[in-house]
């Protein structure tokens, strides 16, 4: 299991004009961490989930116990 949030694949300038530096660290450094580390709390307690991947978690949502199904949404 990913423990940490990937880095962008790319600087958090790369898509200005469109989108600042700034927001893009917003967005990403905060917001998207923000969503994992809660995700990685709510499995955490489940060992089940603990030894798979992300993805296989999120593309087999029926197997995750419904008492942290949002959580993990």
């Amino acid at each position: 299991m990913e423990t940490e949030l990937p880095k962008l694949p790319y600087a958090h300038d790369s898509l200005e004009p469109y989108f600042d530096k700034e927001t893009m660290r917003i967005h990403h450094d905060k917001h998207h961490q923000a969503y994992f580390d809660k995700f990685l709390a709510a499995i955490a307690e489940h060992k089940e989930l603990k030894n798979k991947n992300v993805k296989e978690i999120l593309t087999n949502l029926d197997k995750v116990p419904k008492e942290i199904k949002q959580a993990v949404i």
